[in-house]
């Protein structure tokens, strides 16, 4: 296994790849309703008894309108809509989610939970085969979406959903038993926005996607913002999205989250020594995650990790863009001494990429990473705007490997250099169907120490590319041609093994503009030292 880091104005840091994928289109927001009976619903009473009496599939269109989830048949329970029974859909009319609006009441006081999927008549196994799509969900006082995990819920739909306001989190597959979580098999959530309007109201307990054992599950096309706690409430809320619990082989894919107290998580550090991994096999790639700056609850400023890994293994971390200006130091966090064998590959981060408490770098592998990219790297990150801007380090910096898939734009890498980060500049349109790969013999470590510089000649910048056959303490410095030294740009820093790269930004040791002309850089890793000429060219 290997592992690097690049710095944009020191060296840089790497990646690899893994296994699983599900078989999707990860570019279309359309789906194909099942067919069977169509029935319509124009109060919560019609669509309560539909979903009830349903006897094989059957599709329930809701009438346009705001209902209130406190005047439901189950309300006394604290339920707006249960769906107890297999082979249902549940839609607007209209197709267009703000038609058909389900109020729960209030984060305080409303209904506990907005809809929940469980069957406690019939019990395991009945629950299959449900969508729930189309539709406006807000202001429950737990959840608006809740599945009873002890029924082992399979083939779950949740489409172009917008899901707003909760006490808790706003989508939450519970567990049967925090020590034996039941699997909740093959579920779906795309295309969805998942917010609060403002943040979690007088708590922090709360995420926007919470799955327990959840077992290959996709998350694709999101758009999830606002998952904070309250300013007052003195610790950071959880994260955008968090699948733990046992849960195995999620695809979380093409998501954007914005401005969340924490972004993207497999598992969590509150389940080390539990009896089971937190999360096995998956996949992280092509989400953007951007940060907030200014203060969070806990007094300091800014978001947390934007991706961590806890407690799990073999999980493929790809092309995911990372942008974070308060205080957050964790791009990507490694967590936990079971996590391992996981690769990390091709992902651009404002950042760092962090291993703590017990996990190793050696046991993870690294390549085609850059950490520290700030925001010139980008067409507007102030406004949102995560595209490669011309220029920038990321673009044909990043490595093959078999699971990737889509960038933001649905384009695909055409020319055989990938970027790092989720857009791919040069990139073809997505033919369309699943993406699938095999995460063998993706990334071999390098067998030979060697240095080459780009552009050459350069007329500002350059970066000193160098590929290590094992780690070593490095130095990169820049020379003028009577070996007198002009710039250091790395002083006996630890790198691992693989590619790296140093820029150095066209300037000397005091700051101030080299003049054009042929300079030498050496690098030196350990007894090991390369190096070239280059020309500086100002224009």
């Amino acid at each position: 296994m290997t592992r690097s880091t690049i710095l944009v104005l020191a060296a840089a840091v790497v990646a690899a790849a893994s296994p699983s994928s599900a078989a999707h289109d990860p570019c279309t927001c359309d789906y194909a309703p099942p067919g069977g009976a169509v029935t319509m619903a124009g109060t919560l009473a019609a669509l309560q008894s539909a979903i009830n009496s349903a006897a094989g599939p059957t599709t329930i269109l809701v009438s346009s309108g705001i209902y209130d989830l406190r005047t439901s048949p189950y309300a006394w329970q604290g339920i707006g809509i249960q769906v107890g029974n297999h082979d249902v859909t549940i839609r607007s009319a209209t197709g267009n989610p703000e038609d058909v609006i389900f109020d729960g009441g209030g984060m305080s006081g409303g209904v506990a939970k907005a809809f929940m999927i469980s069957d406690y008549t019939t019990g395991r196994d009945s629950l299959r085969n449900i969508t729930i799509a189309d539709v406006t969900i807000r202001n429950a006082s737990n959840h608006l979406i809740s599945v009873q995990g002890e029924f082992h819920a399979r083939n779950l739909m949740l489409h172009n959903l917008h899901l707003v306001n909760a006490g808790q989190q706003l989508v939450k597959v519970n567990p049967a038993s925090s020590s034996n979580p039941t699997p909740v098999t093959n579920g779906t959530i795309a295309c969805c926005i998942v917010e609060y309007e403002t943040y979690l109201v007088g708590g922090w307990y709360t995420q926007g996607i919470d799955i327990h054992g959840g077992d290959h599950w996709t998350i694709r096309g999101n758009t999830i913002r606002n998952i904070r706690a309250d300013p007052s409430a003195g610790i950071i809320g959880g994260p955008a999205i968090l699948v733990w619990s046992n849960s195995v082989g999620t695809v979380v894919e093409r998501n954007r989250v914005i401005d969340c107290d924490r972004g993207i998580m497999f598992g969590d550090w509150s389940h080390n020594g539990f009896p089971y991994l937190d999360h096995t096999g998956g996949i992280i790639r092509g989400n953007t995650v951007k940060g907030y700056a200014g203060a969070n609850p806990e007094g300091t400023a800014g978001s947390y990790e934007s991706i961590a890994l806890a407690n799990a293994v073999e999980v493929v971390v790809g092309n995911n863009t990372m942008y974070a200006p308060g205080f957050t130091n964790r791009g990507i966090d490694l967590v936990g001494p079971a996590t391992q064998a996981n690769v990390i590959l091709d992902n651009l981060t404002d950042k760092e990429i962090t291993i703590r408490a017990g996990a190793s770098g050696a046991a993870n592998t690294f390549d085609g990473n850059i950490v520290h990219a700030g925001a010139s790297n980008y067409v507007n990150a102030a406004g949102g705007d995560f595209h490669l801007a011309p220029g920038s380090a990321a673009i044909d910096f990043g490595v093959p490997y078999a699971e990737a898939c889509a960038d933001v734009d649905c384009e695909v890498v055409a020319d055989g250099e990938p970027d790092a980060g989720a857009d791919e500049v040069a990139g073809a349109p997505h033919p369309g169907g699943p993406c699938e790969g095999d995460a063998t013999a993706v990334y071999d470590a390098p067998r030979t120490f060697r240095a080459t510089a780009a552009p050459n000649p350069a007329d500002a910048s350059a970066a000193i590319v160098f590929t290590l056959p094992s780690a070593a303490e490095v130095t990169v410095e820049i020379h003028d041609l009577s070996g007198r030294l002009v710039r250091t740009v790395l002083a006996g820093v630890r790198v691992d093994a693989g590619r790296q790269r140093a820029i150095w930004d066209g300037k000397d040791g005091r700051g101030r503009p080299a003049a054009s002309g042929v300079y030498l850089y050496r690098v030196r890793a350990g007894s090991r030292a390369d190096g070239g000429k280059i020309v500086l060219l100002r224009r």
